[in-house]
């Protein structure tokens, strides 16, 4: 019988070691995800606030390089100030003229954040400098479903509407 107890006290000591050397492998574990998405943040606020400042200088090759860096962040496909990273990828290949490339940005920025005014309107006007007004006028439309009261898609509807010869939509 002592012995049995002696065995049954060993095998409660080696579950108890078990079960702490899994809680501590499972806690590093967790530690290690946590810091990895961490540094992936931190690096893509970096970046963005790089491709801030390349906007604003309007250095649209550097901006779609900085862009380039974030595609492997898994954990930064927004920005801080609620953009998809695709949005700014998108304004610079705008600004080169690069319509097409900004359309498949815009599109990609859109499958993000669905209900970006700001996304959804430069989509439209994308559609509108290709001459695509058909398409323009539904994405305008889309951005003035998401916020009635948002001015510029209202005005940009407005004037393409206009500027192509319906008058009638235009005042209505």
């Amino acid at each position: 019988i002592l012995n049995a107890s002696a065995l049954y006290a060993s095998s409660k000591l080696r579950i108890k070691q078990v079960m702490t050397y899994s809680i501590f492998g499972l806690f590093m574990l967790v530690l290690g995800l946590f810091s990895w998405a961490g540094y992936e943040r931190w690096r893509g606020e970096r970046i963005t606030r790089k491709m801030i400042v390349a906007h604003g200088e309007g250095q649209w090759k550097d901006l779609l390089q900085l862009k380039a860096e974030t595609d492997p962040l898994h954990f930064y496909q927004i920005s801080p100030v609620g953009m998809p990273m695709e949005f700014y990828s998108g304004l610079a290949h705008l600004n080169q003229l690069d319509y097409d490339k900004a359309l498949e940005e815009y599109s990609l920025a859109r499958k993000h954040h669905p209900n970006n005014l700001q996304v959804t309107n430069n989509l439209a006007n994308t559609f509108a400098l290709k001459g695509e007004v058909d398409s323009a006028i539904i994405y305008y439309q889309k951005a003035i479903r998401i916020s009635p009261f948002y001015k510029e898609g209202v005005l940009n509807l407005v004037s393409i509407y206009f500027n192509n010869g319906f008058s009638a939509q235009a005042y209505a």
